[in-house]
């Protein structure tokens, strides 16, 4: 793609479309990715693709769709995408890759918040059922306001899910893996 392309094409495209080409695509074209790249720089896109996610069984087959943009995404565009990645490596129960994902996203911008609130989740001994959970306890709508997620009122904090994991212990937090290439 290149930065060019993505820094170029401001495709008009709904969230409902790029939620359809996940759904239904094989592999994404370079008009799609550039789609996919702008969108999720804007967190109201990301947020509601996260919770589309979130209502989904086939989490696996989305990675495996999303997962060589890592390769494509020029610097700036890494860290939504990468974010993106390691949630759905940990929805799939394989936290190794996630922390790696998670890492890629914060060489790209170390202050991408997502990145670094499901790094600390996954540090902390949160199970990857709570988050789906916690997701899809909020209603669309809210994805698509202004504003980081957890700042929208407060009630992304009040879910049932987030208050019965925060009763439980902890593991011990780890140091962040220093692999951040592509994976092939």
């Amino acid at each position: 793609i290149g930065v060019t392309g993505v820094q170029t094409c401001a495709l008009p495209i709904s969230i409902e479309e790029l939620e359809a080409w996940l759904a239904e695509a094989r592999r994404l074209r370079p008009p799609q990715w550039v789609a996919l790249l702008i969108g999720l720089a804007d967190v109201r896109v990301r947020d509601t693709l996260l919770w589309s996610i979130a209502q989904r069984d086939d989490v696996g087959r989305l990675l495996r769709l999303i997962e060589p943009g890592l390769c494509l995404a020029p610097a700036g565009y890494v860290a939504p995408l990468a974010s993106l990645i390691g949630l759905c490596c940990w929805l799939e129960g394989d936290g190794a890759r996630a922390m790696i994902a998670l890492d890629r996203a914060c060489v790209d911008d170390p202050d991408y918040g997502l990145a670094l609130l499901a790094r600390s989740s996954i540090a902390s001994g949160i199970p990857p059922w709570a988050w789906r959970s916690m997701m899809r306890e909020l209603p669309r709508e809210r994805c698509r306001m202004p504003g980081p997620l957890a700042d929208r009122d407060g009630d992304l904090l009040q879910s049932e899910a987030v208050k019965s994991v925060s009763a439980k212990p902890r593991l011990a937090g780890r140091q962040p893996s220093t692999a951040v290439g592509c994976s092939g």
